[in-house]
């Protein structure tokens, strides 16, 4: 009650292939045939990974990830390059799934949304610079969302 969300979005995470991997011409991928694929993932502890954890572990699997990193973003590359699947939120894919380096799959028993949310106490003071990085944070959302409390 103490709390005022300033910002709310949905942000979809996904299975992603490199575009020549044969999953990727697929419509849809079981979790099953996932699990035998090599996987670049982030560390445990990262809410998405986490996600994808119980997701697995409600069906009975598990992934042995090929490789483990804390910074999604530094190794893009590497699955344009071919070296592994990956899951990851779609921000940080949308251009490579826009320019085709990257292909999307649909992975119906596995559905994972996070939302990136901005809190602020509702009775402490926001500086003119704290306003003004609200309202760029609200330009860059795609469906921003008034504030609520929280």
């Amino acid at each position: 009650p103490t709390l005022v969300r300033a910002v709310d979005v949905p942000e979809p995470v996904c299975f992603i292939a490199p575009a020549g991997h044969p999953l990727a011409a697929r419509d849809t991928v079981s979790l099953e045939e996932l699990v035998q694929q090599e996987f670049l993932l982030t560390e445990r502890g990262m809410s998405y990974r986490d996600a994808l954890d119980q997701c697995l572990a409600a069906h009975g699997l598990q992934l042995s990830p090929i490789w483990n990193w804390a910074a999604p973003r530094c190794c893009a590359r590497w699955w344009s390059w071919g070296m592994g699947l990956s899951f990851l939120p779609e921000y940080i894919v949308r251009a490579a799934l826009a320019a085709g380096t990257l292909a999307r799959l649909n992975v119906p028993d596995c559905r994972v949304e996070m939302h990136r949310q901005l809190f602020y106490h509702r009775d402490k003071w926001l500086t003119p610079q704290m306003k003004g990085f609200i309202a760029l944070v609200r330009e860059g959302t795609a469906q921003p969302a008034a504030p609520t409390q929280a």
